[in-house]
């Protein structure tokens, strides 16, 4: 992907600095991504940092694969003291919502104390693949609700994107 695409070279840089094991400099840079505070869900809140406590909404800034990898790491938000609130859409919050560690679903522009994407937790909960194996496994999604077991595979991303 070029450059000029949209995303900068910050955000091509942070993904080879992730892939080739510069987790600090890869970390750093991926928060620099131009999608960081775009979408519908984003607000005017600022960004939640460590320390931060109360209501925290997280919200879906890119896919919804990429959302269910991160959701691992929202009991670790909660146990950090936010009041954690997802954002998102429905088919994405129908599957996360009870989830330990949420509090509820946030509606677009809902007052908060700080945001963050969902695509940014990683960076502050588990910066390194063995942190997060360590603090958070993949996401356990609850058991078929009609008795019959499901199966997706997803053969294409989004055709609505871009990239």
């Amino acid at each position: 992907m070029p450059a000029d695409a949209g995303w900068g070279r910050d955000w091509i840089e942070a993904q080879c600095r992730l892939v080739l094991g510069d987790w600090d400099r890869g970390w750093t840079l991926w928060e620099r991504r131009p999608t960081r505070r775009q979408g519908l869900w984003a607000s005017a809140a600022p960004d939640w940092r460590p320390g931060v406590t109360g209501d925290v909404v997280v919200w879906t800034e890119q896919g919804v694969g990429d959302a269910i990898q991160a959701a691992r790491f929202l009991p670790a938000l909660a146990a950090a003291g936010a009041r954690v609130w997802i954002a998102g859409p429905p088919s994405l919050i129908d599957w996360l919502k009870d989830l330990p560690g949420v509090a509820g679903v946030a509606e677009p522009g809902a007052a908060c104390t700080a945001q963050i994407p969902f695509e940014s937790l990683q960076s502050h909960f588990a910066p390194t693949p063995d942190a997060a194996r360590v603090l958070a496994p993949p996401v356990r999604l609850p058991a078929p609700r009609h008795g019959r077991l499901r199966v997706g595979i997803a053969w294409r991303g989004n055709p609505e994107r871009p990239w």
